[in-house]
């Protein structure tokens, strides 16, 4: 068997494993396995989604031929958006394109000339052989009249076409948000591309997810999970609508994955739970962290670093958020019981989370970085 397909069927073992709905105190026997932790068995029972024997040659009331498959435990994935990877599957996917003429194609094919908007994600201009930002006027040879919004692969940057900025108004006169950069060119012109809190000036524009849409694009992203053997994921940044969507999942016993949520830093989410502590009453539902976004990314050039990058000597990176509002806002979590997760990449805004964490966190906390990309030696 190849390597592939045998890890292949290591997941799909593991997914049915942890999916298995049995009736109350049936047991179901995954037999003829090869389990690396147990190199004397070959069975495993289960009985009510759990597991609960591991040995050679077990009986149970139903019996699934692994035919020699390798089951490893469950995977969990400590950093990912539930409601992100869901949505990726229904847009253009530009992940390992290699150029702006094969996005381009790709936007040609699905171009109808309507009012809706094209969206994808997945570009990085670092994979072309022509290194540097695309710009409007590439999109618009090929859907000049009708809105193109595709964010780079990191999120943190957005590349759109003409009809965008005109629709949200913008143009050589706005200016940049906080935490944000909209790309100029040398006219003073923007070239369509927007970086981190830049992307806000569109967002609203776009025409938002309903609560059916979320609930389709969670259930086809934890399908596709389990089958890639992901029994648990840390979700960095949702809402409580999403929390909401996954209670109801657990009543109706349709939640196949463990889910440890973060909560988005915006009052609109956090402020509904924060006087009642975290939530971890469900086996498969923990909320106790709130996430805080301090920079961007490396490849959109919004780190925020301590020294300038080297191919553009100006610019230092962002602050997504105010260091005085991040320090309030993790004494203030913590004093509530929650922990707080800060998206920090440059080395700038590791070191000052370290610090913040240090002078204003409750030690017992538990406070984490998320993605820790660039550490400074000292």
């Amino acid at each position: 068997m190849k390597n592939g397909a045998l890890v292949k069927q290591s997941y799909i073992a593991i997914s049915i494993i942890f999916m298995i709905s049995c009736k109350q105190n049936q047991v179901t026997v995954f037999n003829n396995c090869v389990i690396p932790l147990y190199p004397k068995a070959n069975s495993i029972t289960c009985a009510n989604g759990k597991i609960i024997s591991i040995g050679k040659d077990l009986t149970g009331d139903k019996s699934v031929d692994l035919e020699r498959g390798v089951v490893y435990p469950g995977f969990m994935d400590a950093h990912m958006h539930l409601v992100g990877y869901g949505n990726a599957m229904e847009i253009l996917n530009l992940v390992g394109t290699k150029s702006v003429a094969e996005i381009n194609q790709i936007v040609s094919d699905v171009y109808d000339g309507s009012g809706r908007w094209i969206l994808g994600r997945g570009w990085d201009q670092n994979d072309w052989e022509e290194v540097h930002y695309p710009t409007k006027k590439m999109l618009d040879t090929v859907a000049g009249d009708q809105p193109v919004y595709l964010r780079r692969i990191d999120g943190h940057a957005a590349w759109v076409n003409s009809k965008v900025l005109s629709i949200c108004g913008i143009d050589r006169n706005t200016q940049d948000p906080t935490g944000g950069k909209i790309i100029h060119d040398g006219n003073g012109n923007p070239t369509g591309i927007l970086i981190d809190n830049a992307m806000d000036l569109i967002n609203n524009f776009i025409p938002a997810n309903n609560r059916d849409d979320k609930l389709r694009q969670i259930k086809n992203a934890i399908r596709k999970l389990n089958q890639f053997g992901l029994t648990a994921i840390h979700d960095a940044g949702t809402d409580i609508e999403t929390i909401q969507i996954l209670k109801e999942l657990i009543e109706k016993e349709q939640l196949t994955i463990r889910v440890n949520a973060m909560l988005n830093n915006n009052p609109e989410d956090y402020l509904e739970i924060l006087d009642k502590g975290p939530d971890i009453t469900d086996k498969l539902l923990s909320v106790r962290t709130i996430k805080i976004y301090f920079d961007g990314a490396m490849g959109s050039r919004g780190a925020a670093l301590l020294e300038p990058y080297a191919d553009d000597p100006q610019n230092m990176g962002l602050s997504l958020t105010d260091v005085k509002n991040i320090t309030e806002k993790v004494s203030q979590f913590n004093a509530a019981g929650f922990q707080v997760a800060i998206h920090c990449i440059g080395d700038r805004a590791n070191r000052i989370a370290l610090d913040i964490f240090e002078q204003s966190g409750t030690h017992n906390a538990r406070n984490r970085i998320e993605h820790a990309q660039i550490i400074h030696s000292d």
